[in-house]
């Protein structure tokens, strides 16, 4: 292990590892001032093992995804899709943000590393996804992988306690307990996404499946005035 573990208290009433994500701010080479936004909207979260992504509330998440996403765009060409949300070439990791979130009194980093997804196919291997997605009226939080990502996550049931730290050989750095309340807004943001997410091959599918159609029923319409006329 790198450093001795934190532990952060679960509440008691919930079945799940919960706790409170009340903060979130980037790292200072990204934000010079490393302003702490304040998480409102929905601040219980849940860690999970079994999810690969952070999932959120689209208030502060889209925040997160967008900012994110605008800085691949500035040197990468970013598609809608409908699996991924977005697909863009792979960046360079060393261009990207780090973020941190406040969850259970603790700063935790989030490494591009983290929360890039590589799903080129194997022969190319550089056609990147975002691993993190808000869903609109979502009122809890998912830290997935991308979250517990490069540390031990562990659980003590009988304390109701979890603990983190960073494995050897990590590059991530050992949680670290606030000393601030964070205040500010997160802003509004636009994605650099395109509106459609249909792309042009299920388009084209659509366009004959109607196409299809409307030729069967035009032709079940003039059958049935030519039986029309001539019947009477």
């Amino acid at each position: 292990m790198n450093g001795s573990p934190i532990y952060i208290d679960i509440e008691d009433e919930d079945p799940w590892w919960t706790e409170q994500l009340v903060g979130f701010r980037w790292e200072a080479s990204f934000d010079s001032d490393q302003v702490e936004y304040a998480i409102t909207s929905a601040t219980k979260a849940i860690t999970d093992t079994g999810s690969s992504c952070i999932v959120g509330p689209s208030g502060e998440v889209d925040y997160i995804r967008n900012t994110i996403l605008t800085e691949i765009a500035k040197t990468k060409t970013v598609e809608a899709h409908n699996g991924w949300d977005a697909l863009f070439e792979c960046p360079d990791l060393a261009g990207m943000p780090k973020f941190e979130l406040m969850y259970g009194g603790y700063w935790f980093e989030v490494l591009p590393e983290d929360y890039l997804v590589d799903v080129g196919n194997v022969q190319d291997g550089s056609v990147c996804a975002l691993c993190i997605s808000s869903i609109s009226g979502f009122d809890e939080w998912i830290l997935g992988d991308v979250f517990m990502r490069g540390m031990y996550n562990i659980h003590d049931a009988d304390n109701k306690k979890m603990g983190f730290v960073p494995f050897t050989g990590s590059n991530k750095i050992l949680p670290y307990a606030s000393t601030s309340t964070p205040a500010a807004t997160m802003p509004a943001t636009e994605s650099p996404v395109p509106a459609s997410t249909i792309d042009d091959e299920l388009l084209t599918a659509i366009l004959i499946i109607v196409g299809v159609a409307l030729g069967v029923t035009a032709t079940i319409v003039v059958l049935v005035l030519y039986c029309f006329n001539v019947t009477f």
